[in-house]
Parts: C-alpha cells; sequence; structure tokens
C-alpha cells in the first residue's frame, strides 16, 4: 500500500453490510433476483462492462425503488372532531 492510500479490512463490517460497503456487484444482481427476473436482467446489463462501479450508484437506486417511501398516514380529522 502506498503512503496515504486507503486501507480497507473487510472484517471490519458487519456481515450483512460487508457485501454493499465494498461494492459487490455481485450483491446487488442477487438483491435484484429477488426483485424479479426483469430487475434481475437490468441490473447484468447496468453493471456490465470493464467499470461497473461508475454505476454503482443507480444500482443501488434501482434496488431502492421497490421500498415504499413515506409510511402511511391516518386520515385527518375536521376540526370540530379533534376534541370529541
Amino acid at each position: 500500500q502506498p503512503a496515504g492510500g486507503r486501507s480497507i479490512d473487510a472484517a471490519d463490517y458487519p456481515k450483512e453490510k460487508t457485501p454493499y460497503a465494498m461494492r459487490s456487484c455481485a450483491y446487488h444482481v442477487e438483491k435484484a433476483q429477488e426483485v424479479g427476473a426483469s430487475c434481475q436482467a437490468f441490473m447484468e446489463l447496468l453493471l456490465a462492462g470493464d467499470f461497473p462501479w461508475a454505476r454503482l450508484r443507480q444500482a443501488q437506486k434501482l434496488l431502492r425503488l421497490q421500498k415504499p417511501t413515506r409510511k402511511k398516514r391516518e386520515p385527518q380529522r375536521r376540526p370540530s372532531q379533534r376534541f370529541t
């Protein structure tokens, strides 16, 4: 390692976070397979090539599309119903 270079030890991360932190393309393809076959095919196409890490953020965004964006809200009450 050159002076001032980075030294990353995969053992320092929790097991479930290691593939994400180490920028594993195979991890993202496996997660896409859990979503569906078409998502997996798109992920493989997205991460294909000589330098797939350049598109890793897009891969992470693609996986986040399946998660709900916000919590369900309770229906809002009219002012006359608030104190009853």
